[in-house]
């Protein structure tokens, strides 16, 4: 039985069978119990939820696990480190492989020191989408603006685009 049960977003006391907020009005799956801090309706194992989730390809339950976890935000900072490691080189210029390196261990430490997994998604998200942009400025600097054009900024306004977009739909 919950004793108190919360809204995970808000913390916003919430009835034990709400599905949404009316303080901050986020929808949600079920109520954090503030006592325990565990979700109403979750196994006691974290990890095999996780596990489960992923499996079936449920990336909201898996971010429903992970926000009940302890190390959530450093989980997520890792895999925003490794998309960033993947993804960064497909849209920022040649010769500055050692920024771009500092760069995706940088969002992965950024976004694992957030308090939450929202906000780590939301700040780690953002300084990944910002990444390949301070790269080409930083390139164009270091070569004196040199054989850079406003077209050759499209790459990565496409790509911030699209992974703001992704973390603002993975946070809602």
């Amino acid at each position: 039985m919950v004793s108190d049960p919360r809204c995970p977003y808000c913390d916003g006391k919430v009835s034990a069978t709400a599905t949404w907020c009316m303080h901050c009005g986020q929808d949600f799956e079920t109520p954090v119990d503030a006592d325990g801090g565990r979700v109403v309706g979750y196994g006691s194992d974290d990890a095999a939820d996780f596990e489960a989730a992923l499996d079936a390809g449920d990336l909201d339950g898996a971010i429903r696990a992970l926000r009940m976890r302890e190390n959530g935000p450093k989980v997520v900072g890792i895999v925003l480190g490794l998309v960033a490691l993947v993804t960064v080189p497909l849209v920022s210029p040649a010769g500055v492989t050692l920024l771009y390196l500092a760069a995706a261990v940088g969002v992965g430490l950024y976004a694992s020191r957030q308090p939450s997994v929202d906000d780590a998604l939301r700040d780690g998200g953002t300084v990944l989408a910002v990444v390949p942009l301070v790269l080409w400025l930083a390139a164009a600097l270091l070569s004196g603006f040199v054989g850079f054009g406003v077209l050759d900024l499209f790459g990565p306004v496409v790509y911030a685009g699209l992974v703001l977009f992704a973390t603002r739909r993975m946070t809602q």
